[in-house]
């Protein structure tokens, strides 16, 4: 969106983004790259993308460490240059993928397409900063509230009858709706507060 001064001639120094459920406005520095697993067992991890190449690999070592036994140690890089999103494979045993095609040592990542590295499924999303902070928040509370359910089970059952089973099945049964009911508010809240995405080109 272009931006008139005072002498009504216009200019680009500026960028609005818009929500279209509300009429707040966000600057370009509100709003971050991010690649994000959006398919996969690290479905939901993110990295924001900024002048650093992102090192992806299996081993703990690597910015964007993904747990996959299909991903190589050192996977492949992902790094912004010339305004563009390049993905560089490190001749890794599975290959890197971009919508189905392999890369063949590099290649750019367009804006809408899936970035394949093992079994997870990588997109390219806009988030505003603020939205990002709200949802790792909630979901360090949601990993307590996770661990804190899990005192509330009971010992699993021996084999045969035991005295107080029906007690104990209560108690699961209690476990199981409290844990439930976490997991629904949490997910509304995150829908409600952090849920909007930007898909840009870059």
């Amino acid at each position: 969106m272009t931006a008139t001064d005072d002498s009504g001639i216009e200019n680009d120094s500026s960028t609005v983004l818009r929500y279209p459920s509300a009429a707040r406005k966000y600057t370009a520095a509100d709003v971050a790259l991010y690649v994000v697993v959006v398919e996969g067992t690290e479905c939901g991890k993110r990295i924001e993308i900024g002048l650093v190449p992102i090192s992806v690999g299996r081993h703990s070592d690597n910015y964007f460490a993904l747990a996959d036994p299909f991903v190589s140690g050192r996977h492949c890089v992902i790094m912004f240059e010339n305004g563009q999103i390049w993905v560089s494979d490190l001749s890794s045993s599975n290959g890197t993928f971009i919508d189905g095609q392999r890369v063949q040592q590099r290649a750019v990542w367009p804006a809408a397409a899936t970035l394949q590295v093992g079994n997870q499924m990588l997109r390219r999303e806009y988030h505003r900063r603020e939205d990002v902070k709200r949802s790792d928040e909630l979901a360090k509370d949601l990993r307590h509230a996770a661990r804190y359910v899990r005192t509330l089970l009971p010992q699993p059952l021996r084999s045969g009858a035991q005295r107080g089973t029906g007690r104990r099945h209560f108690r699961l049964f209690l476990a199981e709706r409290r844990a439930l009911c976490l997991l629904s508010i949490g997910r509304e809240w995150s829908r409600r507060r952090g849920g909007t995405s930007f898909h840009l080109g870059v």
